[in-house]
């Protein structure tokens, strides 16, 4: 972690700043932190953000993140210990608390205005079927 360069610096140096963890850390406070962690990972691993614009945070087990990716070669990229390092050292900036990330993979669940999710919506509502 210390060769790891963050927005703010060191890992001694982020912990010095940010001493205290945010209270009663759970996952609505890590979708809240998502588009500033995202944003911070892309300055220093730009090829990431395609893979972390394509994941979501699903569980937060102590200390412990797990973000899903429907695919495996997704996964491993966020596992790669170099990307992990700097995962891990952005995130527990942002969240004020020391944190790990795990990447696996999952069936990610629909966000609510995709056009997939409208589709079926309206299919339902209106008894209909896709054709074709």
């Amino acid at each position: 972690w210390r060769d790891v360069p963050t927005a703010v610096g060191t890992k001694e140096e982020l912990f010095k700043i940010n001493p205290a963890p945010l209270a009663n850390l759970d996952l609505n406070n890590i979708f809240d932190l998502w588009p500033e962690f995202v944003r911070l990972v892309q300055a220093q691993i730009p090829s990431l953000s395609m893979t972390l614009g394509i994941s979501k945070p699903l569980a937060l087990i102590g200390d412990i993140l797990q973000v899903g990716v429907e695919y495996k070669i997704h996964a491993d990229r966020l596992n790669d210990v170099k990307n992990r390092k700097v995962l891990e050292l952005v995130l527990s900036e942002i969240s004020k608390t020391p944190m790990r990330i795990e990447g696996i993979v999952a069936k990610l669940p629909e966000d609510p205005g995709s056009a997939g999710s409208l589709m079926k919506k309206a299919l339902e509502t209106f008894g209909g079927r896709v054709v074709g």
